[in-house]
C-alpha cells in the first residue's frame, strides 16, 4: 500500500511539472487487452493460453513539438490461464499430445494499478497526427484470485489474494497511437520482464501482453 500512494504522488509531482513544458494535455482512456502468462521454466509442464481484460483510467502527455513524455496511470485487469498436463498426475495413464492438456487448468484474475513513463515521437499530416512512442510499466497488483478446475469441476476456486504472486513485475510496453480532434487510439504490446511467482521453485513467470485504448483529451 505505501508503494501505491508513493507512485500516485510521483505521478501529481510529475503532472505539476509538465504543465511547465510548451504544451501539455490530459485526459481519459480505456481499453481491452489479450495477455498470455507464462512459466519461462520450459520444465513445467503447463500450457498458457490467452485471455482478454481491461484497462481504465488517465493519461498526461507534455514536451516540445516533435517529442514528448507521456505518464499514465491506470487500473488494469491483467488476466492469465493455463493448462496443467498428465503428465504431473502419476496415477493418471498419459494420453495423445492434444489430450495431455485438458484434464486441469487454473486462471489467475488479477486487478493492478499500473503506472507508465512513455517517451515518443509525433508526425501530423493534416488534422491526424500519428504518435510512437515506448517506456516502462510498472504494475502493482491490488487484487487476484486464482480458479482451478479438473476435468471442467471447478475445485478450491476463488482463492482470493493468495500469496503465490508477487505485488510488482516490471515490463516494457511499445506501439503506435493515432489523434484525431480530441479522440486518440492506441495499440501497444507489453513484454514482461519481471517475474510473478514468488513461491519457491522452477515457477518463474511472466506476461505478455496486447493492449488497445481509446482517449478522450480534456485539455
Amino acid at each position: 500500500m505505501k508503494k501505491l500512494f508513493l507512485l500516485i504522488y510521483i505521478t501529481l509531482c510529475a503532472t505539476a511539472a509538465f504543465a511547465q513544458l510548451p504544451y501539455f494535455n490530459y485526459g481519459l482512456k480505456s481499453g481491452f487487452n489479450v495477455s498470455r502468462l507464462y512459466f519461462t521454466d520450459k520444465s513445467v509442464p503447463m500450457k498458457p493460453a490467452h485471455c482478454t481484460g481491461y484497462l481504465l483510467g488517465m493519461w498526461g502527455r507534455a514536451g516540445g513539438y516533435t517529442f514528448f513524455l507521456q505518464p499514465e496511470a491506470y487500473l488494469q485487469r491483467r488476466n492469465g490461464k493455463y493448462y496443467a498436463s498428465i503428465a504431473t498426475q502419476p496415477d493418471r495413464t498419459p494420453g495423445t499430445a492434444e489430450e495431455e492438456y485438458n484434464d486441469g487448468s487454473v486462471k489467475n484474475n488479477m486487478t493492478a494499478f499500473e503506472m507508465t513513463m512513455l517517451l515518443g515521437t509525433t508526425v501530423e499530416t493534416g488534422k491526424v497526427r500519428t504518435r510512437l512512442m515506448a517506456g516502462p510499466v510498472i504494475p502493482i497488483r491490488l487484487y487476484n484470485e486464482l480458479v482451478m478446475s479438473y476435468q471442467g469441476i471447478e475445485r478450491d476456486a476463488y482463492i482470493k489474494n493468495i500469496v503465490l504472486y508477487k505485488d510488482t513485475a516490471m515490463g516494457l510496453q511499445g506501439g503506435v497511437g493515432v489523434d484525431f480532434h480530441r479522440l486518440g487510439f492506441d495499440l501497444r504490446y507489453e513484454q514482461g520482464f519481471g517475474n510473478w511467482w514468488a513461491a519457491d521453485g522452477p515457477g518463474r513467470q511472466r506476461q505478455n501482453l496486447w493492449q488497445f485504448s481509446l482517449s478522450y483529451e480534456l485539455r
